[in-house]
């Protein structure tokens, strides 16, 4: 008995490892009743939606369209089950931790204390990176191209070369005291020992040897 296209979508929804039709539509992240359609055949899929379908089941394209194509059937039985816990949480937003200051003052750094505010959504492609974080852009240095309060996400493993925008961790005398701060800034290079950070407002950053602790490059900025 010949399948029509509908029975070999289900077929191959089945054997990779979605229990519903409703599973398969929240991994494939496409609306429910659209595939439900597909597979009850009370709509006929287009043709890209087909070789999708194909390409995500592991099955032969033509298999799926015409019931016909060497090595389809033998594909879905070999096909090991999709980890769908791992393409659920792909599908998930990622976020890191987010530093930055409540008081709302007028300083343009902020100091280093290690206790974030909240998590946000993030990059992907800081997905694998140990350590990534964001800061809320403090003060207006660095205007227009950061505003003040924006969030910038950052890559702790890649140093910035000259002319990238950096997180810049150094011991700032703030008064009575020494203090690890985070400021933001152009990196311009090294000039007579000192490392030279220029901002848009203000006073350029040159920060000795002795008081650098890191320079992280801002990968990114605004909501994810």
């Amino acid at each position: 008995m010949t399948q029509e296209l509908k029975d070999r979508l289900k077929s191959a929804r089945e054997k990779a490892g979605f229990s519903s039709a409703a599973d398969a539509a929240e991994a494939l992240g496409i609306k429910t009743p659209t595939y439900t359609h597909h597979e009850n055949g009370t709509r006929k899929p287009k043709s890209n939606a087909i070789e999708r379908y194909a390409r995500f089941f592991g099955v032969d394209a033509t298999w799926l369209f015409f019931g016909k194509g060497e090595g389809a059937r033998a594909q879905q039985e070999s096909r090991p089950l999709i980890d769908k816990q791992r393409v659920k949480s792909l599908l998930q937003p990622f976020t890191v931790p987010v530093f930055g200051s409540l008081s709302g003052g007028n300083e343009d750094y902020l100091e280093a204390t290690g206790e974030y505010l909240d998590h946000i959504p993030a990059p992907r492609s800081l997905m694998d990176v140990a350590g990534a974080y964001a800061l809320y852009m403090p003060g207006n240095t660095m205007e227009p191209r950061y505003l003040e309060g924006e969030a910038l996400f950052v890559n702790p493993k890649k140093l910035p070369r000259a002319g990238e925008y950096a997180a810049i961790q150094h011991v700032k005398d703030t008064g009575a005291e020494e203090h690890l701060v985070i400021q933001v800034g152009r990196y311009e290079g090294i000039e007579k020992g000192k490392r030279v950070f220029s901002r848009h407002n203000g006073e350029n950053l040159k920060i000795p040897a002795e008081k650098m602790r890191a320079m992280q490059k801002v990968i990114a900025t605004g909501e994810w």
